[in-house]
């Protein structure tokens, strides 16, 4: 239903509205769609060449921190493997108090040597199996006052668990150490030694060396080709940070459930940027190494380039849009201008010519109205003059019927006459009957003068009262005014003959005819009042009179009052009317109202 109620309400539109709607719909709609669409599987297509780009750049971190890691396990291998300084580890086994102290001191020179080979390293600890420690330390204070303050028994630290429990080498999360007054985040290295020469193959001491954050730090600092492209960190498998580009979240460790973007945004880097991160999981180490990069400044080539192609869409659009307006603009005028000439036409005027400036099909449809409409002028006029001289015709032909009609009646009652009585009567009678029948058929569907009209009834009531031996009397009245307009002939004659032939039918005295001629009030009707006292009518045949469709109705067999209105509405058609009183008995009332039509007086 809701489907027919909306194609119902598009095709009831104008047509520029349906063009309008159907070029947004067919047009504007799916470019937008279509670009929209396209803008973003570019900007995905895009973001994921950013991501491999990092992540490619990621592997290149990894590998560096994986080769400078290298370097200082390799130290530590050598350190592993060295003999001098096995055998000085196994001499604080000595119960010699003297040769502990000498090989511890010699421990420590060989910590020193390896620790200058190589920067970055803090310190370097030899941790016994028996509990012992050794520790060079290349600051001022001693790493047993500072990262390992809390251990009483070194073989208690993490460091020296996780050699014993690791066959090769052991790298440890970040931590945080003290170093006069200050803290500095290290990370750790540790690997078991082995007296190979020792039967037993257990671990005689554990190696631990302490290396700066700032190496990694380093190694994971972008280019400053590439500076804008964001920062780099690495986390352990439990979300340790290893390195940070603000130390100070180094050796700290993520909540389980915080999301990396939140953390870069709480760090301070990047807060106001749109963040993209890309991982790579290094499988030597288990650490993640990670890229916060602003994906805005990554994406504003293709944002430049959306933009431009925003535009150009919008300014094709635009023109599309000025076009098609234009287009509809002119369709909307040319269909305006039909209308208004179908308008015109309706309204009755059939010499209405639409002209349009452009010979499309709309050119043509006016061009075919304009010849319509003249052939239908035309024909309306050949119709009309077919009718006029069709109603000219049926006027005559009911004239006719009134003429020689009365012509017979006048004659029987002068015969009748010329039978009973003396010749002056029928001198007199003839004399009436010559002017009445030149008054008849003279001309008579012009129009007469009332006063004509008046002389005209009073000899043909004169003859009447000779043939009815005056059983009836006779009144008429003209109002003066009515003396300077003028009716159609024979109009009045038939309702006065028929009052006589069948209201008097039976009468032999005492008899009223009334003819009452006047002007109304507005001054636009003729006034015609015809009573008799005589038989009156039947009802039924009162109401077909009364009833202007019925009273015109052709009669073939009846030349009776039906002529007369027949008579009347194809002279005036609307602008008559009449109304016919009767009753049994008492008597008729015929009254008439012709237009006011003044005689037009020649000066």
């Amino acid at each position: 239903m809701k489907k027919w109620r909306i194609r119902s309400w598009f095709y009831n539109r104008k047509i520029w509205q349906k063009l309008m709607i159907t070029f947004v719909l067919a047009v504007l709609l799916p470019i937008s769609i279509s670009w929209y669409v396209m803008m973003n599987m570019n900007q995905k297509q895009m973001e994921n060449k950013i991501r491999e780009l990092m992540a490619s750049q990621l592997v290149q971190i990894s590998e560096r921190v994986d080769l400078t890691l290298e370097i200082y396990m390799n130290l530590v291998y050598q350190m592993n493997v060295d003999s001098r300084l096995i055998d000085e580890i196994n001499g604080l086994k000595s119960k010699d108090l003297n040769k502990q102290v000498e090989s511890r001191h010699n421990i420590y020179r060989r910590l020193q040597e390896y620790n200058n080979s190589v920067g970055g390293i803090r310190c370097i600890s030899v941790i016994t199996a028996s509990g012992t420690d050794v520790t060079y330390d290349w600051g001022t204070a001693s790493v047993r006052e500072n990262i390992w303050k809390d251990y009483v028994d070194l073989r208690e630290t993490t460091a020296y668990k996780k050699a014993q429990e690791t066959t090769g080498i052991a790298i440890l999360p970040t931590d945080v150490m003290e170093q006069n007054g200050e803290e500095l985040p290290v990370f750790q290295i540790a690997k078991a030694i082995y007296d190979l020469d020792e039967l037993e193959r257990e671990p005689i001491a554990a190696i631990v060396m302490i290396l700066d954050e700032s190496i990694l730090k380093k190694l994971c600092e972008n280019d400053r080709e590439i500076a804008w492209s964001g920062i780099n960190f690495i986390l352990d498998g439990q979300n340790n940070i290893i390195t940070y580009p603000n130390s100070f979240f180094a050796g700290t460790a993520l909540d389980a459930d915080q999301n990396i973007t939140d953390f870069v945004r709480m760090t301070g880097e990047m807060d106001d940027k749109k963040i993209g991160i890309s991982t790579v999981k290094d499988s030597k180490t288990d650490w993640v190494y990670y890229n916060a990069y602003d994906l805005e400044k990554m994406l504003a080539e293709i944002n430049d380039s959306r933009r431009n192609a925003l535009i150009l869409v919008g300014l094709l659009i635009l023109s599309a849009f000025i076009l098609i307006s234009g287009t509809v603009r002119n369709i909307g005028a040319s269909v305006k201008t039909i209308i208004t000439g179908i308008q015109a036409v309706k309204g009755g005027d059939l010499q209405t010519a639409i002209h349009l400036e452009y010979q499309d099909e709309l050119g043509e449809i006016a061009g075919n109205f304009n010849d319509m409409t003249k052939r239908v002028f035309a024909l309306i006029g050949e119709v009309k003059g077919v009718t006029e001289k069709r109603k000219n015709a049926e006027i005559r032909a009911l004239e006719a019927q009134i003429n020689p009609h009365f012509l017979y009646n006048t004659l029987d009652s002068i015969n009748w006459l010329a039978i009973s009585r003396g010749e002056d009567e029928i001198s007199e009678m003839l004399r009436n009957l010559g002017i009445i029948l030149r008054y008849s058929v003279n001309k008579s569907n012009i129009e007469a003068s009332i006063p004509e009209v008046a002389d005209w009834i009073e000899k043909y009531i004169s003859l009447q009262q000779m043939r009815f031996d005056h059983a009836f009397e006779f009144q008429l009245t003209v109002q003066e005014v009515c003396k300077a307009y003028k009716i159609k002939k024979l109009l009045i004659q038939p309702f006065i003959e028929n009052a006589l032939i069948h209201g008097f039918k039976g009468i032999e005295e005492g008899g009223m005819l009334r003819v009452d001629i006047s002007l109304t009030e507005e001054e636009k009707h003729i006034c015609v009042i015809i009573e008799d006292n005589g038989n009156g009518l039947d009802q039924e045949l009162v109401d077909k009179y009364n009833d202007r469709s019925a009273a015109v109705e052709e009669d073939l067999e009846k030349i009776g009052l039906n002529n007369v209105f027949s008579r009347i509405e194809m002279y005036y058609g609307k602008a008559a009317d009449w109304n016919v009183i009767s009753i049994p008995d008492i008597g008729t009332i015929i009254t008439l109202r012709f237009p006011a039509n003044r005689i037009e007086v020649e000066i």
